[in-house]
C-alpha cells in the first residue's frame, strides 16, 4: 500500500478549487485523475456504478492508504443547515423501492449517516421514503464505501448539504454553483486534514484506557477500533455504563450502525419458534443472499410433528417482507 490519499469527487465543477490549491497534475488523457507527491484526485462521475468502476480501477492501480470523498448531498431533514459539510458515519444504499442491506462504515467521528440513491431524488415522496434511514442523501458513497470495504482501504466522508432534496431540487442550479461548492469544501479540508494528526495523538491516548470490567487481549482490540468511530462522549457513555466487554462491544456495534438492531430483532423473532423445537433458521451472514438454510436434528416422530407444525404456522410473506426492508418486529 502506498502513502497517498485519495480524494474523490462525483463532478469536476466540486473539485476545482482542490486542483488548483493542491497543483495536482492530470494523469490520464480524460483528466477524471490527477495527483502530486501526496494526493491522488479522482473524478468518479455521478452515480454509484460510476463510482464503483472508476474508484475499484484506481485503488487497484495505485493502493492508496485512505479514500476521502467530498461532495454535495441533499438534505432529508428540514432541520438541517444547507451549505455546511457534515461528517458521515454510516453509509446506506436504497435501490429502486428498497434498501440495500450492506451498509459502510466510515472512520470519521460522526453521527449522521448518508443514503446513496439509485436515483435523483425529485420529489417530497421519494425523499420521505428516504428519511428513515439517514439524515442525507447522495449518489455516489455507498458504492465508494463497497470498494472501500473490499479492498480494506479506510474510508472518510464529508457532504456538503446543497439542498433539501425533493421538489425544490434544481441540478442546473447546484451545477452553477459548483464553485461556491467547491469553495467551501477545501475551508473544510483545509481545517479538518490541517488538525489530523493531532486528532489522532489523541486518540491513541485511549489505548492505556482503563476498563471498569474484566476484557481479554481480543475485546480490548475490538472495542478500541471504536474509538475514532463512534463520537468519543457516546464512546465514554457505552464504556461507562457496560456491565461487561461483551455487552460493551453490542452497544458500540448498534450504535454505528443504527439500523443493525432492527435487522437483529427481526432475526430473532424470525427464528424463535424454530429455536423452541431445536431447529435452527440460519441466514446469510452478510445477509446478501436471498436464501436460508433450516437444520434440524431427525430423532423421533414428535421432531416431525413439531416440525410440520412449525413450517405450517411459518409465514412466508414476514419473510419476504423482512428481504424488501420491513425490519419492525
Amino acid at each position: 500500500m502506498s502513502t497517498m490519499k485519495l480524494l474523490t469527487f462525483a463532478h469536476r465543477g466540486e473539485a476545482q478549487t482542490f486542483l488548483s490549491k493542491l497543483a495536482l497534475k492530470p494523469v490520464n488523457e480524460a483528466q477524471t485523475f490527477y495527483k502530486n507527491d501526496e494526493y491522488g484526485l479522482l473524478i468518479t462521475g455521478e452515480g454509484i456504478y460510476e463510482a464503483l468502476l472508476h474508484l475499484s480501477a484506481t485503488v487497484a492501480t495505485y493502493r492508496p492508504k485512505l479514500i476521502i470523498n467530498y461532495g454535495i448531498a441533499g438534505a432529508l431533514n428540514s432541520d438541517m443547515a444547507l451549505k455546511k459539510v457534515y461528517p458521515v458515519r454510516t453509509i446506506y444504499g436504497y435501490e429502486s423501492t428498497r434498501p440495500v442491506f450492506n451498509s459502510y462504515t466510515t472512520q470519521n467521528v460522526a453521527t449522521l449517516d448518508c443514503i446513496s440513491s439509485w436515483q435523483r431524488v425529485l420529489t417530497h415522496e421519494y425523499a420521505l421514503e428516504l428519511a428513515p434511514f439517514a439524515e442525507l442523501v447522495d449518489r455516489e458513497a455507498w458504492g465508494l464505501g463497497r470498494v472501500a470495504a473490499a479492498t480494506q482501504t479506510p474510508l472518510q466522508v464529508y457532504k456538503l448539504t446543497s439542498d433539501y432534496a425533493g421538489e425544490q431540487t434544481d441540478c442546473f442550479d447546484l451545477k452553477q454553483r459548483a464553485q461556491e461548492f467547491s469553495e467551501l469544501l477545501w475551508e473544510h479540508f483545509e481545517k479538518e486534514f490541517g488538525e489530523q494528526e493531532q486528532k489522532i495523538a489523541e486518540a491513541t491516548n485511549h489505548n492505556e484506557m482503563n476498563f471498569p470490567f474484566h476484557v481479554s487481549f481480543t475485546q480490548k482490540k475490538q472495542i478500541q477500533k471504536f474509538i475514532n468511530k463512534v463520537p468519543k462522549h457516546e464512546f465514554d457513555k457505552i464504556l461507562n455504563n457496560a456491565k461487561d466487554a461483551n455487552s460493551c462491544i453490542t452497544q458500540l456495534q448498534i450504535a454505528l450502525h443504527p439500523l443493525q438492531e432492527q435487522i437483529m430483532k427481526k432475526l430473532e423473532a424470525l427464528k424463535g419458534p424454530f429455536e423452541n423445537i431445536g431447529a435452527h433458521l440460519k441466514f446469510d451472514p452478510k445477509l446478501e443472499n436471498k436464501k436460508v438454510l433450516l437444520q434440524m436434528e431427525i430423532n423421533s416422530a414428535k421432531n416431525i410433528s413439531n416440525l410440520t407444525r412449525v413450517l405450517s404456522e411459518f409465514d412466508y410473506q414476514e419473510l419476504e417482507q423482512f428481504w424488501n426492508g420491513n425490519f419492525d418486529v
